[in-house]
C-alpha cells in the first residue's frame, strides 16, 4: 500500500490519511464492522487495523480509508497499480462514485470521511492485483476548493485520462510531508472513529 501527501491549498494545512486493513473481529474489539462476503453472500464482523504506507498486503485482503479534512472543499481518491519494474498503471477515480456515499464527496473542515461510507452495501476494498506484475497500488488523495468539471458522475471506479490526471497534479502541487502516527500500527478501531465516519454532521475538534 502507498499513500501519496495530499494537502490543501493552505500551507500549513494537511490531509489525514489513515489506511485501515480488516481482521476478523475478536472478543477483545469494542468496535465491528459488517462485511459483506462476496463467496457465501453473507456479513461477517471485521474490525479496521491501522496499517502504514508501504506496508504489505496480500491478494483477497480487505481496506478501508478514513479521510479526515483540514478544510471545506471536495474529495477525489485516485488509484494506480505499481509495477514490479517500478512503473505505474493508469488512473482510476475510485472516489467519488455512486456506489460510496451516493456520490456525495463535498467534505467539512474537521469532517471525517470513511472510504467507503460504513453503510455502503460494499463497504470494504478488496486487493485484487490486474496482472502478475503488480506489487502494490499508489493513492492520490486530492482537496479541491470547487469540484471538478471534467469528471461526470458514474456507478463504480473509472479510468482518468493521463492527461486530466496530470492537469490536476500540477494545479495542486505544493511542499508536502509524510508523517505517520506514533506506535499506530496495527491500532484497531475504536467507537470515536467509528461513529464520527458514521456521522457526517459530527465534526472533529482540537481539544
Amino acid at each position: 500500500a502507498s499513500k501519496q501527501p495530499a494537502r490543501s491549498n493552505s500551507s500549513d494545512a494537511a490531509l489525514g490519511i489513515t489506511i485501515w486493513k480488516m481482521w476478523p473481529s475478536t472478543a477483545a474489539d469494542v468496535a465491528r464492522l459488517l462485511v459483506l462476503d462476496p463467496n457465501s453472500g453473507s456479513k461477517v464482523e471485521f474490525t479496521p487495523h491501522r496499517i502504514e504506507a508501504g506496508d504489505v498486503l496480500g491478494i483477497g485482503d480487505r481496506v478501508r480509508l478514513s479521510v479526515e479534512s483540514p478544510a471545506n472543499g471536495f474529495l477525489y481518491v485516485v488509484d494506480q497499480e505499481l509495477y514490479s519494474d517500478g512503473g505505474l498503471g493508469p488512473p482510476y477515480l475510485i472516489f467519488p462514485v455512486n456506489e460510496t456515499r451516493g456520490g456525495d464527496n463535498r467534505v467539512l473542515a474537521g469532517q471525517l470521511v470513511d472510504i467507503p461510507e460504513q453503510s455502503d452495501p460494499v463497504n470494504a476494498f478488496t486487493i485484487k492485483p490486474k496482472g502478475p506484475s503488480d506489487r502494490g497500488e499508489k493513492l492520490t488523495v486530492l482537496l479541491s476548493p470547487g469540484p471538478i468539471p471534467e469528471i461526470p458522475l458514474v456507478r463504480d471506479a473509472r479510468p482518468l485520462s493521463n492527461a486530466i490526471f496530470r492537469s490536476w497534479l500540477q494545479q495542486s502541487q505544493s511542499r508536502s510531508e509524510h508523517f505517520e502516527l506514533a506506535d499506530g500500527r496495527g491500532r484497531s478501531w475504536t467507537k470515536a472513529e467509528q461513529e464520527a465516519g458514521s456521522d457526517p454532521k459530527r465534526l472533529l475538534t482540537l481539544i
